[in-house]
């Protein structure tokens, strides 16, 4: 926002009240913009990817943002693994998360996981998932990318109402039409200042001729008869406004020392002074932008932090099968009957004298095995019929 208030070019318009407000322009370019706006900063924190993505989101009002947990590999007790979950993305839910995982270690889509706890507390969120001995860490975890929330896609749809209409908006012009926002709130508030202003010193002005007036004053009221004939003859006499003479009518009389009338000149001044600085800002459009840079920059001292979500440049690496596949080899058989089947390499092995062997493939009655191959479950098979 500072930075588009620095490059903005104004051209001023009139308005129907008199008062003098640009129109907002600012000539910084998208990519400066983004070296303040790195990306979307949520407040559950973790990571988000791909730079390219998060500039075409901005250039063009919409877009898909791939979020993902922020997540560690422990080594704990036993010579075993854990993954540590730190940080959520945005908007998925830590119960119904956990619940998940519950659910596919219970169905066995996911195998490696021998216990899952919630150890978080007040210091923040921590999901330990403790896996077994001989579970690949990253294969589990590329599996959990897949079938959980720990990664999933923002959309963005940068759509807002500008002068009553939903428009589409891109990040420049989301944040100039925020910049005209406080601009016009700016004005509003000057303009009831100002009028507020006004009717005080209108106010001051007619107890300043009281005060100067004094006796002929205090003769004049004590003339009329009631409140109403010495408003009127009042008005009358040293013309007031109706206000005016109402404020004299009320007037206290400890306000007749010589103090309390250097009060009174003392807060004329200052009224004076303060109405000439309202009309400087309302006819003067850079100096209303100026006010709003020196607002965003006092709420930024109060409220800035430290960046929550983590910024990738690059793309997220694609999840592959063969990341969610044990790689191990394996006997590919194929039956006279046309019935294929995969097992494992242990499945078959070498028979010892007077042993009693490994059952293989299982099959029908009258069929036999007509061809075998080894392979790895990483391979590509092609069948043809």
């Amino acid at each position: 926002l500072e930075l588009l208030i620095e490059k903005s070019q104004l051209i001023p318009r009139k308005e129907e009240n008199g008062v003098v407000r640009s129109d907002f322009n600012s000539s910084a370019g998208l990519e400066e913009l983004m070296g303040f706006v790195l990306g979307p900063d949520f407040p559950t924190g973790g990571i988000i990817y791909d730079k390219a993505e998060i500039m075409s989101a901005y250039a063009s009002g919409r877009g898909s943002i791939l979020m993902r947990a922020k997540t560690k590999i422990e080594e704990i007790r036993g010579g075993k693994n854990a993954i540590i979950i730190t940080e959520l993305p945005f908007q998925v839910n830590k119960a119904t998360l956990v619940s998940r995982i519950a659910e596919l270690v219970r169905d066995r889509k996911i195998e490696g996981i021998s216990d899952l706890r919630d150890e978080s507390d007040r210091e923040g969120m921590r999901v330990v998932i403790e896996l077994k001995r001989e579970a690949r860490p990253q294969q589990i975890l590329n599996l959990l990318y897949k079938l959980t929330e720990i990664q999933k896609s923002f959309h963005v749809n940068l759509v807002a109402l500008v002068n009553g209409e939903p428009r589409l908006l891109t990040l420049k012009t989301c944040l100039e039409e925020f910049i005209r926002h406080r601009q016009e709130i700016i004005t509003r508030r000057i303009i009831f200042l100002l009028k507020k202003a006004l009717e005080r010193e209108h106010i001051l002005q007619g107890l300043k001729i009281a005060l100067d007036n004094l006796d002929a004053v205090i003769q004049t009221i004590k003339k009329s008869k009631d409140a109403d004939e010495a408003k009127i003859n009042l008005i009358n006499k040293f013309k007031l406004s109706e206000i005016q003479a109402q404020a004299i009518l009320d007037m206290q009389l400890r306000r007749l020392a010589a103090l309390e009338r250097q009060k009174i000149e003392d807060e004329l001044k200052a009224i004076l002074k303060a109405i000439k600085e309202y009309r400087i800002i309302l006819a003067a459009p850079t100096k209303v932008l100026a006010m709003v840079k020196e607002e965003i920059i006092k709420i930024k001292e109060r409220f800035a932090d430290e960046r929550k979500t983590k910024v990738i440049k690059g793309k997220v690496g694609e999840v592959a099968d063969e990341d969610l596949i044990s790689s191990e080899e394996a006997i590919i058989s194929l039956t006279e009957n046309g019935y294929t089947k995969r097992l494992p390499l242990a499945t078959y092995k070498t028979q010892g004298r007077g042993g009693k062997g490994v059952i293989g493939a299982s099959l029908k009655e009258g069929d036999t095995v007509e061809r075998l191959w080894t392979c790895n479950t990483h391979d590509t098979l092609y069948v043809f019929t």
